[in-house]
């Protein structure tokens, strides 16, 4: 994305809250694209601004986050842990986006006046605006289609996997071959994959790659994959249980906690081979959307030996705390990101 982008999304939020409040908002500095001249990327994407009303101000410094969505929000809440300071800037922002992230405490503005802003002597909370012009639908792309995301899911867990055959790889991730064509296609022309002579093929960006599958997982193919809702008798049932003796693997906080013991998780996630009812009858779920353990389907078809018996690849379960949303779950996916997943990014 351009400079010139981040700087025009930034001007177009404080000009429609300054409309839309009465306040005198300013652009103190405009967000840069670039890393620095010694390499350093902190700080893309970031600017400041000012809010002043008669003598006060109040100055927070910004992100530009252009398409924002729950686990981008996640991930923000995560980099930015004193978030008084800190506000996200976006496009336009709908009413649940602005309600989760005004109970994470994460303070916004976006292009058409919505906005959550905090300081001493000042409560901004602005919802409901509707887009003042047509937005233009975010092109998520071939490659980050739902069939797409499980070659790329694919890609992300077996490093290497991309110099397979395409039959190989299909096999692997649960998809048609043609998927595979498609997806590989698609990731060479957004700069993700390099093919040549002498590299074959090769996926660069890694972490980048992972990020934008962490970002629309939650709303391509997680949904797609729900098996239902279900309330188990005991809640310490996850405790004792062997789920991988029916094929199927913890996921969320539960892996989390089957692998450190510091966690307790609210909502069992499990992860089963095909329809889950041998699963429901072993143990003795009953459906309830109000219920504390969360069936889906594995949507991938290589073995997973590479962390602990019976939980499902780390990046799956940063992927799930994140799309959580919970406090605790994105400091527990900080830590897991820290400790676990560098590997995948080589």
């Amino acid at each position: 994305m351009r400079t010139a982008d981040y700087k025009e999304i930034l001007d177009k939020a404080v000009v429609a809250v300054r409309i839309e409040t009465g306040l005198e908002v300013e652009t103190l500095r405009h967000p840069r694209e670039r890393a620095d001249a010694g390499g350093n990327r902190d700080g893309i994407g970031c600017g400041r601004i000012r809010v002043k009303k008669g003598q006060t101000r109040w100055e927070f410094n910004v992100e530009v986050k252009p398409w924002l969505n729950t686990a981008e929000a996640g991930l923000f809440a995560q980099e930015h842990p004193d978030r008084k300071n800190w506000a996200v800037v976006t496009r336009h922002m709908n009413v649940d986006l602005a309600d989760r992230l005004h109970q994470l405490g994460i303070q916004f503005i976006d292009t058409d006046g919505n906005a959550f802003l905090e300081g001493r002597g000042l409560f901004l909370w602005l919802k409901g605006r509707k887009p003042t012009v047509h937005m233009p639908r975010r092109i998520v792309g071939r490659p980050f289609k739902p069939a797409g995301m499980h070659v790329i899911f694919a890609l992300i867990c077996m490093p290497g996997l991309e110099l397979r055959t395409y039959r190989e790889i299909a096999a692997l991730a649960g998809v048609a071959l043609g998927t595979v064509n498609e997806t590989l296609r698609g990731l060479k022309l957004l700069g993700f994959l390099l093919e040549g002579k002498d590299i074959g093929r090769r996926v660069v960006r890694r972490e980048e790659l992972f990020d934008q599958w962490v970002g629309i997982y939650p709303q391509q193919l997680k949904p797609r994959v729900f098996k239902g809702r279900y309330a188990a008798r005991d809640m310490d049932w996850w405790r004792t249980a062997r789920v991988e003796e029916l094929g199927a693997l913890w996921g969320g906080e539960t892996a989390l906690a089957r692998e450190t013991g510091n966690l307790r998780p609210e909502i069992a996630t499990i992860y089963t081979k095909g329809e889950p009812t041998q699963f429901i009858t072993r143990y003795r779920l009953k459906e309830d959307v109000r219920g504390d353990v969360e069936l889906f389907t594995q949507f991938w078809n290589f073995q997973w030996d590479q962390g602990p018996r019976g939980v499902v690849p780390a990046p799956l379960t940063y992927a799930d705390l994140l799309a959580n949303g919970e406090g605790r779950n994105l400091e527990a996916a900080k830590d897991l990101r820290e400790t676990k997943l560098a590997r995948y990014f080589r």
